[in-house]
């Protein structure tokens, strides 16, 4: 399954993936997503909190890999 949010990846040299992946907008939308809903729930700012919060950052990444997993079963 692709769409808007997964590609399958081409490096420069032409050699493909056999499985799509979260591409940019995929990662940029999970990104924003995950901290409208630390604000949500806890009303604090979460603006880039990913990016410097380990424990969110972890968070990101394992949904990051139960995405993949879902889109390639």
């Amino acid at each position: 399954m692709i769409n808007q949010y997964f590609d399958v990846y081409v490096d420069d040299d032409g050699n493909k993936d056999t499985k799509p992946t979260l591409n940019n907008d995929g990662f940029a939308q999970l990104t924003e997503d995950l901290e409208e809903l630390v604000n949500k729930f806890t009303g604090l700012d979460a603006f880039g909190l990913t990016s410097s919060d380990d424990d969110l950052n972890n968070i990101r990444l394992d949904l990051m890999e139960y995405l993949d997993k879902k889109v390639n079963s």
